[in-house]
């Protein structure tokens, strides 16, 4: 069995100063529950002899990743560290992230969260499935109110998407205080949350934790999306392409986070390797110096609008539920089109 972690990073109410939002964590198989768990807490008291036992303190992304905290040398090795205890206990991470200002109608809690959830939950079925094995959701809890109305939401698409064989009822909820999963998931949600909101001095260390998520190339999820499972739920319009006939069309789409990174590890720059012997294909150093890749041919199937724009896929696809540009509402993650994500700017 696998447990998938899964907490916040940022509110989406338009009154907090967050301009982006992220649900991420990790998954862990059961067999390595406890040596995640010894992992990280003898990072923690190596790391922080001072703060006392590394039972009596939270990991909080704030301590960590904010500009002043990132300058710490001792706070960088420690989120490295945390990386390489991920990688080592055989953790798959998982992320949905969005920019507030691309969303069409208003954000509430009582719609985007249950809806990042249910689209990771379809991921955690697909690398459940693909392991033969089944799984449970747990979550940091935040209000009884919210807690009891996306565990409902996320039970009620489990089973009549027919995913009861593998995820195990809806999302439960514990504290991170006593649960060391959750807080390693704090510092996951901040860093991509942070690195969206133009944290250019996270690039490695997003880059690293992207390389640890779940894909399989031309497969479908249950809701008939491709497998990937870091996923952004609102698209970014395009510029349009400079050599397109269709002055309409957008330009080349890419998907997820990962073609925007700024890879500068080499050893994430290779393929991701699948168990099943198949490669999630990423993108070179060289295509992403300038923030977006060369523009390719575009193909326009014959149902295609002058409102969608569609381009065809050569990286794992993800992507989002809305189109700010147009004002309707698009499947960004399709089959026909990927997702355009600008490299993020670093904030004065």
């Amino acid at each position: 069995m696998r447990v998938l972690y899964l907490d916040d990073s940022g509110k989406p109410h338009s009154k907090h100063p967050s301009r982006c939002v992220a649900y991420a964590g990790f998954s862990v198989d059961e067999a390595d529950w406890h040596a995640l768990v010894r992992h990280v807490t003898g990072a923690k008291a190596r790391h922080f002899p001072r703060r006392g036992k590394p039972t009596d303190w939270e990991l909080k992304s704030v301590d960590f990743l904010t500009k002043n905290a990132w300058n710490r040398a001792n706070n960088r090795r420690f989120a490295f560290e945390v990386v390489d205890i991920l990688k080592r206990d055989r953790c798959t991470l998982y992320a949905a992230c969005f920019d507030k200002a691309l969303a069409t109608k208003p954000l509430d809690e009582g719609w985007v969260v249950p809806l990042a959830f249910q689209r990771l939950a379809a991921k955690f079925d697909a690398e459940l499935a693909a392991a033969g094995t089944r799984g449970v959701i747990m979550c940091d809890w935040s209000t009884h109110a919210l807690d009891r109305h996306v565990s409902d939401c996320v039970q009620s698409f489990v089973l009549t998407r027919g995913l009861a064989s593998t995820i195990i009822a809806g999302v439960t909820y514990g504290s991170s205080r006593s649960l060391i999963p959750i807080q390693v998931c704090d510092l996951v949600a901040g860093a991509f949350r942070m690195w969206l909101e133009g944290a250019r001095r996270l690039d490695r260390l997003v880059a690293e934790l992207n390389a640890l998520r779940f894909c399989r190339p031309g497969v479908s999820d249950a809701l008939g999306l491709p497998v990937d499972s870091v996923v952004n739920l609102f698209r970014r319009p395009a510029p349009a392409a400079a050599n397109s006939p269709h002055p309409t069309l957008r330009g080349p789409l890419v998907s997820g986070l990962a073609p925007v990174l700024p890879w500068t590890v080499p050893a994430v720059v290779a393929p991701v390797e699948m168990p099943t012997g198949e490669t999630c294909p990423m993108p070179q150093r060289d295509e992403l110096t300038s923030g977006r890749f060369d523009a390719a041919p575009v193909v326009v199937p014959e149902q295609a609008t002058d409102k969608a724009a569609l381009a065809p896929p050569s990286v794992p696809l993800s992507g989002g539920d809305a189109n700010p540009a147009g004002g309707t509402s698009v499947q960004a993650e399709s089959a026909s089109c990927e997702v355009l994500l600008d490299a993020p700017q670093e904030r004065t």
